[in-house]
């Protein structure tokens, strides 16, 4: 009996795999998008540190499973006092304590 079931689920899932399919690359278009196309927050590292800083940035894709809130989120690390910041494409600041 166990064998069957299985055998059913396999046939349902194979019977709407294109579907499956079609909805991933859709959800990844929308990840890639938002990566590539979100500008850089870089007026944001000013406010943090003195000008005599050089920062280095980076960007960050944050989603979580099950959630369909997806934000970009911006590194600005001081390379002389190591202090760094992460900036969200909202306007949300995070400083970080180390």
């Amino acid at each position: 009996m166990m064998y069957w079931y299985l055998w059913v689920t396999q046939a349902q899932e194979y019977k709407n795999k294109k579907e499956t399919i079609k909805k991933w690359m859709d959800e990844d278009k929308l990840k890639q998008d938002k990566q590539d196309y979100t500008p850089s927050q870089k007026g944001y590292a000013v406010l943090f540190v003195a000008l005599l800083c050089i920062f280095k940035s980076s960007k960050h894709l944050e989603y979580f499973f099950g959630n369909p809130i997806i934000r970009m989120m911006f590194l600005f690390k001081c390379s002389k006092c190591e202090k760094q910041q992460w900036v969200y494409d909202d306007g949300e600041i995070r400083v970080s304590k180390t």
